[in-house]
């Protein structure tokens, strides 16, 4: 998918998540092309596979490949790339399925997502975001936490990128719906498209 977004013009892709069945190898490269006074907020996110499919198919993918790109007028400002390929050609069994080579990299977590925010609709969520990150404190667990969640700025905090791991679609999905809403995404859309963005 390639899309330009005019001048003073603003593009929200909410979509639902990716979720691939055993075996799947699924590829998708998007480009974003914003002018100075364009708007952008996209949301890539997966899941670790159809878990209510018999026996489940969780992180039984061959390969998933996720190319995102954002270009302000001529000048790349973010490319977010990620691969999971399955490498194992014998590796172990669990539950009657292979075990993918890069499972260790992903477990304990079912659903990532990643949020991309640019130009000047995106400052309340940008700023509130900012915000929220600021106040976070760690603490030292003897597991992992149930979900996990990152901010970083660019373009001199005119744009950022989210990101979120969780151990479920709906934790995560949760996340996402209150940073958008606590970030004023609803009153940007309006409530009846808000209503219908994640139902």
């Amino acid at each position: 998918m390639d899309v330009r977004v005019d001048p003073d013009s603003s593009l929200l892709l909410l979509p639902s998540p990716v979720t691939c069945f055993s075996r799947a190898s699924y590829s998708q490269i998007q480009t974003f092309r914003l002018a100075q006074s364009s708007s952008l907020l996209l949301l890539d996110w997966y899941t670790s596979g159809r878990m209510s499919h018999a026996g489940g198919e969780e992180w039984q993918f061959s390969r998933y490949r996720s190319r995102n790109e954002v270009w302000i007028e001529n000048k790349l400002v973010a490319k977010d790339v990620l691969l999971l390929e399955d490498d194992n050609k014998a590796g172990p069994v669990t539950n009657g399925a292979q075990e993918t080579s890069y499972l260790h990299r992903v477990a304990p977590y079912s659903c990532y997502a990643t949020i991309l925010l640019f130009g000047p609709k995106m400052a309340p969520i940008l700023g509130h975001l900012r915000a929220a990150f600021a106040n976070i404190t760690q603490y030292k667990q003897s597991r992992p936490y149930s979900m996990l969640w990152s901010f970083s700025e660019l373009e001199k905090g005119h744009g950022g990128i989210a990101r979120c791991a969780g151990d479920s679609t709906e934790a995560v999905k949760d996340w996402i719906v209150e940073v958008l809403k606590d970030g004023g995404i609803e009153g940007l859309i309006g409530a009846d498209l808000w209503k219908c963005a994640f139902t």
